[in-house]
């Protein structure tokens, strides 16, 4: 027994479909694939070898900008932007000329929650284990965004 999809049946497929191959695209290229590390990491300190990475431009020139806006120890729903009871009419005024985000992995410390925010991936994973004025040249904790 087959039945007809409605207009509305068939909106929603093709726009899942539409989704579906931007996701996959998005995922192919971002983030950008990390620069191999030079440096050798041996037992101990002392007999590694420290070589700086050197960084590579992946953009082109004319790229949009996006702004992200995140709040660091505001606590989530305290602003009545999001329902909590503390009035903020300018940034209810910003988040309702945008899109919002409030689904994502968090850490405790904000640049690994910024590194998950903007990857969509745990922090650990995108060379974000430790706070960023602490990074090293070392794999998994540059502070840079890895893939």
């Amino acid at each position: 027994m087959s039945q007809k999809l409605q207009p509305a049946g068939r909106f929603t497929l093709k726009l899942c479909a539409l989704l579906a191959s931007s996701v996959a695209s998005a995922q192919d290229s971002l983030p950008f694939p990390p620069t191999p590390s030079a440096s050798d990491a041996k037992p101990t300190l002392q007999e590694s070898k420290h070589q700086k990475r050197q960084p590579q431009s992946h953009l082109p020139a004319e790229a949009p900008n996006i702004l992200v806006i995140m709040l660091d120890d505001a606590g989530f729903a305290q602003s009545d932007t999001v329902g909590g009871a503390v009035h903020t009419p300018t940034l209810s005024r910003v988040a309702d000329s945008g899109v919002r985000y409030n689904a994502f992995h968090t850490a405790a410390i904000s640049s690994a929650t910024r590194a998950a925010l903007l990857t969509g991936r745990n922090h650990h994973r995108v060379g974000n284990g430790v706070i960023a004025e602490l990074a090293t040249d070392w794999d998994g904790y540059t502070g840079k965004i890895s893939a």
